[in-house]
């Protein structure tokens, strides 16, 4: 009896370590490619993106704009909202980009680049001492949408939500670029009564305001304070053309009568006069900057 069970044993054991039947049609290294295939045929069907940069980390430095115009021998042209300072007379703004697998589906921008490097460069004529200013230059593909027009990265050192969009066809990458800008140039106050129905709950306030062609006004000019009762805190932001500034994600204000708020986004309205100019909010039109 027990050379029986002895023998069924080693048959169940045979059959364990038989070969399991294949889940996937294709073997691994496959669909790896297909993926790789996937991402860059989308990236190359649109072309031309906007890129919703932030680098560092602890977002110190706000949100930036580029324009990217991606082409199939895999060079890349930039538009950068920054240009201003970028310290090379003349900047190299066409370089490499990869589509490629490393611990994931990644995209990479292999070669110098003075705009999209700028915030990585350690040291040197950009200031940002031994490590830059903690940007990335490479990035995980997270993931495209079923209609392919957003792309959201990660950051591979700073681990940060970047994200691709499709430039209009309404612009130019040079139109876009200054239509941010612009948006950047209409907005000249340093604070603002944060207000719900009318009611001021608390104060948005920054630095300064932009200086275009000096990084640390510029960078300072994107990050505010919100103060609303106890809570205080810092909000990176970033700006897109037709008045919009937009927090890196949403935060919450809190107040007596409905609790916490959701906000994120902010659309600059033009008043009877410049005195009654106002950021009015998107996700809840009671919220208002005044």
């Amino acid at each position: 009896m027990k050379k029986f069970t002895y023998i069924l044993m080693l048959c169940v054991a045979a059959l364990s370590c038989s070969k399991p039947e294949r889940i996937f049609s294709e073997g691994a290294s496959e669909r790896i490619a297909d993926a790789v295939d996937l991402y860059k045929s989308a990236i190359l069907a649109r072309g031309t993106w906007v890129m919703e940069y932030f680098p560092d980390d602890q977002l110190r430095y706000g949100g930036w704009v580029y324009v990217l115009d991606f082409r199939e021998d895999n060079s890349i042209e930039a538009w950068f909202e920054g240009s201003g300072f970028v310290p090379s007379a003349d900047p190299v703004t066409v370089s490499e980009y990869a589509v490629e697998f490393s611990t994931g589906p990644m995209l990479k921008f292999c070669t110098n680049n003075d705009y999209l490097h700028y915030f990585s460069f350690p040291g040197g004529p950009n200031g940002g001492g031994y490590q830059g200013y903690r940007g990335d230059y490479e990035f995980t593909i997270m993931s495209l949408n079923e209609t392919m027009d957003e792309i959201i990265l990660r950051g591979i050192k700073t681990e940060n939500r970047i994200r691709l969009s499709p430039l209009s066809g309404k612009w130019t990458p040079e139109e876009y670029i200054n239509a941010v800008r612009d948006s950047e140039l209409s907005v000249r106050r340093t604070s603002f009564d944060l207000t719900l129905d009318g009611v001021k709950i608390g104060v948005l306030s920054r630095a300064c305001t932009p200086v275009m062609d000096d990084f640390s006004s510029f960078s300072r000019s994107k990050i505010w304070t919100l103060e609303c009762g106890e809570q205080k805190q810092d909000i990176c932001t970033i700006t897109l053309p037709d008045g919009i500034m937009k927090a890196y994600e949403p935060f919450t204000v809190k107040t007596p009568q409905d609790g916490e708020l959701s906000l994120q986004t902010f659309r600059w309205v033009l008043g009877e006069s410049s005195g009654k100019d106002e950021f009015v909010c998107i996700e809840n039109g009671r919220i208002e900057l005044k």
